[in-house]
């Protein structure tokens, strides 16, 4: 390791003798070029080399500590088993875990795993299924048994129902005048809960009214025949971006709901006051809840009403 070391001090210190020749103009540019580029290849080169080696070097430690000291660090697992210390179990195991293929290792440490996962489960509040999940999944496989696969599976339809009665809490507590936001929430819950029917009911006739109100303005919503990356923000809010009017108690003003994307050119016009487009692009089209006008893009940040 220490002859690594060296060699990149000596790769150094010829990349600053290289530019004080360039600088004293003793070589030319295209030649320092050239060798700085040489130099720092070997710099990298050596430098996996030396990760390489601290890494095997590392590995043959442990694996040397292990194989003399086998039978004393073995029991020592199980007696932190025995007084369920199964974290300082788990952590003992995996010192040696997986470098070492040693059977009664690998089942002190997956035993250990299962104990401090099992442990953690019982602390856990049983109405928070996203926790639960991520520790019964992790049971599942750790130890490939149907009944932790089983137990999984409860806790991510649970957390689905969760989410899906938290969404639409939110979705049923928005104004009628709220038509976007909620056209997404609805369109979300159909994701969450394609198999009830409601919720697709509810979208297809917002989405109705979606239309109809923008068929009596002057703007198309070219969503309907395009694929755009800003049509995915439909329904969230539309923030005046950094440099666009005045911020109220810190906070980006908020200039309603979008509804949909609208392609102008220069000099068209964008609102119902005669406002024309400053120059060509792709335009929000934005709803206040009493008038329709349109923002460029690049003038918006779009927020998720429902984080």
């Amino acid at each position: 390791m220490l002859r690594f070391g060296l060699i990149i001090v000596v790769f150094i210190l010829l990349a600053i003798y290289i530019f004080r020749l360039s600088w004293e103009g003793k070589i030319s540019g295209s030649f320092r070029t050239v060798s700085l580029v040489l130099v720092g290849l070997l710099i990298v080169l050596t430098g996996v080399g030396l990760y390489y080696n601290v890494t095997q070097y590392s590995v043959q430690t442990v694996q040397e500590e292990f194989s003399e000291r086998r039978a004393e660090i073995l029991d020592r697992i199980e007696g932190h088993l025995k007084r369920q210390e199964y974290t300082r179990a788990r952590e003992l195991a995996a010192t040696y875990h997986p470098q070492i293929q040693d059977r009664r290792l690998d089942r002190l440490y997956r035993e250990s795993r299962k104990k401090e996962l099992l442990e953690q489960a019982e602390k856990v509040d049983p109405s928070n299924h996203q926790a639960l999940l991520a520790i019964y999944s992790q049971l599942a496989e750790l130890t490939r048994e149907a009944a932790y696969r089983q137990k999984a599976a409860q806790q991510r339809e649970k957390l689905r129902d969760q989410k899906e009665q938290a969404l639409l809490e939110q979705v049923r507590a928005l104004d009628a005048d709220a038509l976007g936001r909620r056209l997404l929430g609805y369109r979300r819950l159909m994701e969450l809960n394609p198999e009830q029917p409601q919720y697709k009911q509810q979208y297809e006739s917002l989405l109705r009214r979606k239309d109809d109100l923008l068929q009596n303005t002057p703007w198309s919503d070219i969503c309907d025949s395009a694929s755009l990356d800003e049509c995915a923000h439909i329904g969230y809010l539309a923030r005046a971006a950094e440099g666009m009017g005045q911020q109220d108690a810190g906070r980006k003003r908020i200039l309603g709901e979008i509804l949909g994307i609208s392609q102008r050119s220069k000099g068209t016009r964008i609102s119902r006051d005669g406002t024309v487009a400053p120059e060509d692009g792709l335009y929000y089209i934005v709803s206040n809840g009493t008038d329709i006008e349109l923002v460029k893009t690049a003038f918006i940040e779009a927020a998720d009403p429902f984080e």
